[in-house]
């Protein structure tokens, strides 16, 4: 589900919301995405007139990050030394 956030989500959603960014429009999981709307913490997408897509960067996306890959990244990036 396509949003862009609005403002930083409560503590209690973890990691998920401490990887978000104001202003940012993410392809997030749809039950993330409903809980970040329920807060008041996105808008969707899809309802932003046109010219508010176009400052929120034309409709790219940006994926919200796995903490699992993240994970696996940052313990692959330490076996190089």
């Amino acid at each position: 589900m396509r949003v862009r956030v609005t403002r930083l989500p409560p503590t209690s959603y973890g990691d998920e919301g401490e990887s978000l960014r104001v202003g940012n429009v993410y392809n997030l999981d749809a039950s993330l995405a409903s809980a970040l709307l329920a807060d008041d913490c996105a808008e969707l997408f899809e309802t932003l007139p046109e010219d508010e897509k176009q400052r929120a960067g034309g409709g790219s996306l940006w994926q919200a990050p796995d903490r699992d890959h993240r994970r696996n990244r940052v313990s692959s990036s330490f076996s190089n030394f």
